[in-house]
């Protein structure tokens, strides 16, 4: 699903315009990566939460040359799934 397909499915839940679903949905996901970016969690209860985690810095090997390269420290997005959506995709796949 990409994020037209979702104004397009907020718009006719809701009975919005596209235009105000856009916003709605703009609002949201701006909000999210503000606070995800100044370091807190977005937790939505039965699907997910996402945070930023802290990788060090390490020695690395360009794979073309062999050569060793060192990688900074950096942070990274990370999702987390939520147990309700865990357990709905094991139902909806038939391993459970």
């Amino acid at each position: 699903m990409r994020k037209s397909d979702l104004i397009r499915s907020i718009s006719y839940k809701f009975r919005l315009s596209a235009s105000e679903a856009e916003k709605a949905l703009g609002a949201i996901v701006e909000r999210m990566e503000s606070a995800v970016v100044s370091g807190s969690r977005v937790e939505i209860r039965g699907f997910g939460s996402f945070y930023s985690k802290r990788s060090s810095a390490y020695t690395g090997r360009n794979p073309r040359t062999g050569e060793s390269v060192e990688v900074a420290a950096k942070r990274l997005p990370c999702f987390r799934q939520g147990k309700e959506i865990r357990e709905y995709f094991n139902e909806s796949s038939g391993t459970s």
